[in-house]
């Protein structure tokens, strides 16, 4: 899997793209598919204790997979959008196996 780590207009410590690559890592061992990863880190300007944004999107065969959470730290926005991005690609898999219809 190809991974992209963007964190535009801040130095992102070494530490937290360590922490966001080995938790998007882990998704490939609930879809083995994954071509490419693109993740952003972002911090919002509001005044708002909750000013962490982290992006997600997976790029799988004929198929994209998004999710995008808010918090007050990266580490959490990171977890929250990891888990709603492996409940999406399970959700999918689970689509794409070939159905078993019972022929009575």
């Amino acid at each position: 899997m190809k991974l992209t780590i963007s964190h535009p207009k801040f130095s992102a410590h070494p530490e937290l793209l360590a922490f966001v690559e080995k938790k998007i890592e882990k998704l490939g061992t609930f879809y083995s598919d994954i071509l490419e990863a693109d993740a952003t880190l972002i911090l919002d300007k509001r005044d708002n204790k909750e000013n962490k944004v982290f992006e997600l999107k997976v790029h799988i065969p004929n198929h994209s997979l998004f999710a995008k959470e808010q918090c007050a730290s990266f580490e959490e926005a990171t977890d929250k959008a990891v888990e709603a991005l492996r409940k999406q690609l399970l959700r999918y898999k689970g689509k794409e196996a070939p159905s078993h219809e019972k022929v009575v």
